[in-house]
């Protein structure tokens, strides 16, 4: 199975910037953002997809399953580098046991500065994300960026990659 040569792992809690990075840099040529497959009220790709893949890491969050299935690597095309944003340490480390050379970008920002984002986009769950929030743990990362100080550009800026 061929994978991406190169990938960017954005990690951190709920409302650190991490969709917002990975929106981006979703559109710009060279990248292409991986999706974690979920179940859930709203969403029934995982249960559909679980009786053909093996998923490489699970957990259940915010009433859903999560998963990463290795073969939606795969699904990348030739050339691109992968992105993905993960809130889990073990979610991470899957993904370092991939043939995929990773850079590991941990977004952060402050608890309220979290608190406000999950208002101002309208979560309804804000009491579970901030229970995810709170237990997110250190990762080994290549860079740390406090998203709440700087603008989406900077964190691209950082990352050395084009806007």
């Amino acid at each position: 199975m061929p994978f991406p040569t190169s990938g960017l792992v954005l990690y951190g809690p709920p409302a650190s910037g991490k969709s917002s990075v990975a929106s981006a840099l979703g559109k710009q040529s060279g990248w292409c953002r991986y999706r974690l497959l979920k179940s859930g009220p709203s969403n029934e790709s995982y249960r559909a997809l679980s009786s053909q893949h093996q998923p490489i890491w699970q957990a259940d969050k915010y009433g859903r399953t999560y998963a990463i299935d290795e073969s939606g690597f795969a699904d990348i095309p030739g050339g691109q580098s992968v992105v993905i944003e993960l809130g889990e340490a073990t979610a991470v480390e899957a993904v370092r046991r991939l043939p995929i050379e990773w850079t590991v970008a941990h977004l952060w920002c402050p608890r309220s500065t979290a608190v406000d984002r999950m208002q101002a986009r309208g979560d309804e769950d804000i009491s579970d994300r901030l229970t995810a929030w709170d237990n997110t743990a250190p990762v080994r990362a290549d860079l740390v960026i406090d998203t709440s100080q700087i603008a989406l550009a900077q964190v691209l800026d950082l990352l050395s990659l084009p806007k």
